[in-house]
């Protein structure tokens, strides 16, 4: 489908778990089960035993997610203005339930290990007590992000294309931009947080508004999101109303950065976007 769509000028290979993320990993796996071994060999409580197997625990199944199948972008009813119109429509991912649980069963793991600790070692000496709290607070961290997987998944973020508007519908941004206010898309190339590693830059698209437009007000991006417009702001005169990275999409990430581009680019073509010859010519290829 987008086999023959090069993707777009800067962007990488979609990362998977990649070098860094993999070196990551094999520290983490290594300091934990070292800090484990030492804490048990040297009678310091298994509080710090714990913690060690607690720690390798979470870097498995906070670095090792698995990447959701390719969807097919597809004919759906959109709400444009409070009316429902058709459209073409671009998946993006949301959290998956399986998600919600493993972290839910995370949090467990750590509240769980902290009350064996304050069972096992009475009277409690300062590392227990140390390696007691600290699993704790994990747990708890981890219990509230548990919840807020669990919300995320119940909505479904899409970006949606109709002969009048785009719209986007993501927990970063939430915007419908008439045709008419769109100062255009770009790939953008950013780092997303101050990790070195090379796995921290990623590939986005950028959907710039005319400042002073309707669908330029209220813009308020938040998360990684936020970092990129202040590393990539755009040219003068727009504001960037929605960033959405390669690892968003559930529909090919090339595929819907040509999408996007031809019809934007395009506007005699948007009429046949409330139609499925929108749908045929985008899974052809055609968009060149």
């Amino acid at each position: 489908m987008s086999a023959a769509l090069p993707r777009p000028e800067g962007w990488g290979p979609r990362p998977g778990l990649g070098t860094g993320r993999r070196a990551v990993l094999l520290v983490l796996v290594v300091l934990g089960l070292a800090a484990a071994a030492w804490a048990r060999t040297a009678s310091r409580g298994w509080g710090l035993a714990a913690l060690g197997v607690v720690v390798v625990l979470a870097a498995i199944v906070l670095t090792v997610r698995p990447r959701p199948a390719t969807r097919l972008p597809e004919t759906g009813e959109l709400e444009v203005g409070g009316r429902r119109v058709t459209g073409l429509v671009l998946p993006l991912r949301r959290p998956s339930g399986a998600q919600a649980l493993g972290v839910a069963v995370l949090a467990v793991l750590f509240l769980g290990a902290a009350v064996v600790t304050f069972v096992t070692q009475r009277p409690a000496p300062p590392d227990a007590v140390f390696g007691m709290v600290l699993l704790a607070v994990f747990g708890v961290l981890f219990a509230v992000a548990a919840l807020a997987l669990w919300a995320a998944s119940g909505r479904v973020p899409y970006v949606g294309l109709t002969p009048t508007h785009l719209l986007v519908f993501q927990e970063t941004a939430q915007v419908e931009v008439p045709w008419s206010d769109l100062a255009g898309v770009a790939p953008v190339v950013a780092r997303t947080g101050a990790s070195p590693l090379p796995d921290a830059v990623g590939s986005w698209v950028a959907v710039r508004v005319r400042t002073g437009s309707p669908a330029a007000s209220g813009v308020k991006l938040r998360g990684p999101a936020s970092r990129v417009v202040t590393q990539v702001p755009g040219p003068t005169g727009t504001t960037t109303a929605a960033l959405i990275g390669d690892v968003h999409w559930a529909v090919d990430p090339v595929l819907a950065w040509w999408t996007l581009s031809y019809y934007a680019e395009h506007p005699a073509e948007r009429r046949e976007l409330s139609g499925p010859a929108a749908v045929e010519r985008v899974t052809a290829g055609d968009l060149r």
